[in-house]
């Protein structure tokens, strides 16, 4: 869909390999929509999210590039956790403790990836197979990995996703989704790594 994460790492796929993309046509559509495109024979192309993606590659479909491949071209997108800084600085704790757990999920996954499946199988109601496959399509960081530079960073040197942010919202407003980005410092201020580093002592 337009404005979505899709779209951008599309958009920025073509700039990255050189491609105009003025050479394509570039249809808006949300995910069922373009399944059923697809199994017409209608477009010959899609970037999208699970659970359309293996129905895509399951229709004689190839993936042939991952948002991930964009992200280590310096392309992040991200599924993110955001607290009101008011609630955060009312309840430092609570919120450090939610850290932690997401942290020990992904330790889980690292060091019994069955058993975190089967967890995560349970809540959204999958198999534990899809669950499986479906996480692994996914890169998974804990409490120390958001503290690296490459994301969060620390509350002394933030890291990589204060730019990431801006260069989506950038992208949202050549998209006309919102009127005006603000600067990076804005982002800057807006990542907090001090909860994270709460949670890791």
């Amino acid at each position: 869909p337009f404005g979505s994460t899709t779209h951008y790492h599309l958009l920025v796929a073509f700039t990255v390999f050189g491609v105009d993309p003025k050479q394509a046509t570039i249809l808006d559509m949300q995910p069922p929509d373009m399944l059923a495109a697809w199994q017409r024979g209608d477009i010959d192309a899609g970037f999208v999210w699970e659970p359309t993606l293996i129905k895509l590659v399951e229709n004689n479909g190839q993936i042939v590039l991952s948002s991930r491949a964009l992200a280590e071209k310096g392309y992040m997108t991200a599924d993110l956790a955001v607290a009101r800084r008011a609630f955060a600085q009312k309840y430092p704790d609570l919120v450090a403790a939610y850290v932690k757990s997401l942290s020990r999920a992904t330790d889980l996954y690292r060091k019994d990836p069955k058993a975190a499946a089967l967890a995560v199988a349970k809540e959204i109601r999958l198999s534990e197979a899809e669950a499986l496959r479906q996480m692994k399509t996914m890169v998974h960081l804990n409490g120390k990995d958001h503290l690296g530079a490459a994301y969060l960073g620390t509350s002394s040197k933030k890291g990589g996703l204060a730019k990431a942010l801006k260069d989506a919202a950038d992208f949202l407003v050549t998209q006309k989704t919102i009127r005006s980005a603000p600067a990076l410092a804005a982002f800057e201020q807006g990542v907090n790594p001090s909860y994270v580093e709460r949670a890791m002592k």
